[in-house]
Order: C-alpha cells, then structure tokens, then sequence
C-alpha cells in the first residue's frame, strides 16, 4: 500500500489499535465500533463540505480526456495537477503533496489509464461516481470481497413501482447485466 497523505484526512484510525481497519463483509461478530476506521475529518465532520463536482474531478477527466486524444504525455501535467488539487484541497502540505507526487512516478501510455483512474477514485471518496468510472474502464482492478455473496454489481435494478405501472422487456436485467457504456 502506498504512503498517502490523504488518508487521515479521508478516514480516522481506528481507536482501539490506531490502525486503519475496516469490517468485513458478512461478519456475525461486529465487535465495537473503536474496532474499526470512521470517516475522517474532510468527510464525516458536521462542518465538512459536500461537493457535487470539484475542480479537481474536472482535471481527472480532463486528464484521461487528454490521454485518449493526445497521449500519457499531454496527460501528465493535468494528472499532476488533478492530485495536487485534491491534496490541497483536502489540507496536504505542498511538501507531502510532491513527495507523493514523486513516488507515483510517470504515467506511460500503458499505465495512463489505470493511474488515472487509481487516484481519481481516491480524489472522489464515497463519490457514486467511483462504481461508473470502474464500469468504464475497468479501473481500478476490484475483486469481490471475501463472503461476498456474487460477482460485483454492474447496475441498479429498477424499482418495482416501475416494472408494476410501465412495463416494459428491459425491466428483466439482473445486477450483473453491463450497460452499454460498460464493455
């Protein structure tokens, strides 16, 4: 895992252990809440901002914009500026910011995308717009978590006010089903 300094900005440690630690799926023993990571200050404070859009998920998508059009290395300085954005954003010195900045390395035209997408999803914390992005592109690589009980989701189902009073064939899609921006 890498040294992020986004992380206690997103997510608290856990109290008991002071380590970052989640539940896992399934679990019948859920023990105390000190057990596991809450949201952190830029996301689970009363005072904390709710962004629709931010500038920095503009810069991502203008990013992987750039790439398809361009290449990784007209990309590279907006992908830069997208992190660097989110970090500011969030509170990360500007020394923190290039340090991590400089343990990313490049993008390449082979790794472009998938880089991208890894800190775009970081930057868009909590966002719906994560689940999108990865039906899209296929990044990042997710796997379903341990006890999971079927493949991950590609798409809501509709509600059954709808397939009741607007009947129609397309209402018989099943979760897994891919849309047709999902290839």
């Amino acid at each position: 895992m890498r040294d992020d300094p986004r992380l206690p900005k997103l997510v608290y440690p856990a109290i008991q252990t002071g380590e970052y630690f989640g539940r896992a799926i399934d679990q019948i023993n859920l023990g105390s809440l000190e057990e596991y990571s809450i949201g952190g200050p830029s996301v689970a404070d009363p005072a904390s901002s709710n962004y629709m859009v931010t500038y920095n998920e503009a810069l991502f998508l203008k990013a992987e914009a750039t790439f398809y059009t361009t290449g990784a290395a007209a990309a590279e300085p907006i992908y830069q500026d997208a992190i660097s954005s989110n970090m500011e954003k969030l509170g990360v010195t500007s020394g923190d910011v290039q340090t991590y900045l400089g343990t990313r390395g490049s993008i390449t035209d082979a790794s472009a995308l998938r880089m991208i997408m890894e800190e775009k999803k970081i930057a868009d914390f909590l966002n719906i717009e994560n689940w999108t992005d990865w039906r899209r592109t296929g990044f990042p690589v997710l796997t379903p978590v341990p006890n999971a009980s079927g493949e991950i989701p590609r798409r809501f189902l509709y509600p059954q006010i709808e397939i009741s009073t607007n009947a129609q064939p397309q209402q018989t899609a099943k979760l897994t089903d891919k849309l047709w921006f999902d290839q």
